[in-house]
Order: structure tokens, then C-alpha cells, then sequence
């Protein structure tokens, strides 16, 4: 008998409360709404985008980054050697952005690079770490790891 109950005030409870009605295009219910008025818009910020002054030294560390300069700035990027790995000579994703004054791969595996901003716009400068072992036959299945950080030029 107690089942009986409770089930029976379960399914009268499922009873309570208006229905919904289709939305105008006929595909289901309306999405509830607490408010009567559109919601106000979050106001974005003002503010410039906060410039590095000086040059811009970028090591290991720095990757995945996002760093932002103003045209003629210099950015200076040293990437470390690292044990059973060697690092390939940094690159600017867009030479009319990030301009390359220098870029080499130095004894051990050690790399670095000299770059100026040249043009406002976005754009990477990146390099790989190999395994020493991937030259080598047959090639060891050791991953690379992609060192990049993200540019913003303003003016």
C-alpha cells in the first residue's frame, strides 16, 4: 500500500506547473527565461594591449606564450641545449611581421635567433627539439616538442 503512494504522488506532482508550448518555428519547447529583457552585453576592455618595453629575451620556458611588441622592437630568443636533443634554428612565421636578423643552431644542440617587429599583425616565432637519436637508422620513435610563441606587433 505504501508503494502505491508514493508513486501515485510522484506521477500527480509530474502534473503540476504549466505546460510549454512550442517556439514559434514549432521544434519544442521555449528555453526558460528569468528575465523579460535581453541581457547587457559585457563592455570590452579599453585599455591598450600592454607593450614589452626594451628587447624581448625569450628562452625554453617561454614557449606557448603570447608576447606582445611595438613595431621596431627586438626580440632575442636562446633555446638551451638539452641532453639527447638539439634544437633547430628558430623561425618568424611571417617575415613582414617578425622580421629574422639572425638565426642559427649552435654546438650541442643549443639554438638561438634575433628578430625585429616589422609590420603590425600576429604571428609566431618557433622552433623544433629533435631527438639526436631520429638521424640515425633505424630512427629511434622519440617525439619532437614544437617550442612557439604566439607575436602581437602593435604600432
Amino acid at each position: 500500500m505504501r508503494l502505491v503512494v508514493i508513486v501515485g504522488f510522484a506521477v500527480s506532482l509530474t502534473g503540476c506547473g504549466p505546460r510549454p508550448t512550442a517556439t514559434a518555428d514549432g521544434v519544442g519547447p521555449p528555453s526558460p527565461s528569468l528575465h523579460t529583457e535581453p541581457p547587457t552585453p559585457t563592455p570590452l576592455p579599453t585599455s591598450p594591449i600592454p607593450i614589452t618595453a626594451g628587447t624581448v629575451t625569450l628562452g625554453e620556458a617561454d614557449g606557448q606564450r603570447t608576447i606582445h611588441v611595438a613595431t621596431g622592437q627586438h626580440i632575442d630568443v636562446a633555446l638551451r641545449a638539452q641532453t639527447s636533443y638539439s634544437w633547430s634554428a628558430p623561425l618568424s612565421g611571417d617575415e613582414h611581421i617578425v622580421a629574422t636578423t639572425s638565426s642559427e643552431t649552435g654546438g650541442g644542440g643549443s639554438a638561438s635567433g634575433s628578430f625585429t617587429a616589422a609590420g603590425i599583425g600576429t604571428t609566431t616565432v618557433s622552433a623544433t627539439n629533435d631527438p639526436n637519436c631520429g638521424r640515425s637508422v633505424p630512427r629511434c620513435m622519440l617525439p619532437s616538442a614544437l617550442w612557439q610563441v604566439t607575436v602581437i606587433v602593435t604600432a
